[in-house]
């Protein structure tokens, strides 16, 4: 689960349509991931709490329209995840296996605009490693709207 926000040069997908999750191609280290695009306020803060898992190879990520550093929570989560934080394209840290259904936060010191889960395991398995650069279908998505430039969760 995420509160989250941002922005990002490249070809813009079509806008959000309520109820159908949009999805985003990308290298991870070794590996290719289906992402799922939480590009709205509601479906950043909703993040993937309450699955019961992840089919393979897919995740989410965050997309904020602007610099943040916000918090992450694992307490409505079914499943423990990886976490990757993004400043553009280029990783600037990592947090593995966060423990699912608990009040712990997960943080980082460094400012990012977006942010990918991964089932747990992800990170190792996809050996992607601190200022590697993941590589979007095409180009990374921008943020489409601006709901939420103000708020916090």
């Amino acid at each position: 689960m995420g509160l989250i926000f941002m922005a990002t040069a490249g070809l813009t997908p079509p806008g959000p349509v309520d109820g159908i999750p949009r999805f985003v191609k990308a290298r991870i280290g070794s590996k290719v991931y289906s992402l799922e695009l939480a590009d709205t306020l509601a479906k950043r803060a909703k993040g993937l709490a309450q699955r019961d898992r992840l089919p393979q190879n897919s995740g989410m990520l965050f997309l904020f329209p602007f610099d943040v550093n916000y918090d992450f929570t694992m307490e409505s989560m079914g499943f423990p995840l990886d976490f990757i934080w993004l400043k553009n394209d280029k990783v600037v840290d990592l947090y593995e296996n966060a423990a699912a259904g608990t009040t712990d936060v997960i943080s980082t010191t460094v400012i990012f605009n977006k942010v990918i889960e991964l089932s747990a395991g992800e990170i190792a398995a996809s050996e992607i490693r601190l200022n590697d650069r993941i590589s979007f279908e095409t180009s990374a998505p921008e943020m489409t709207d601006q709901e939420g430039m103000d708020e916090e969760i």
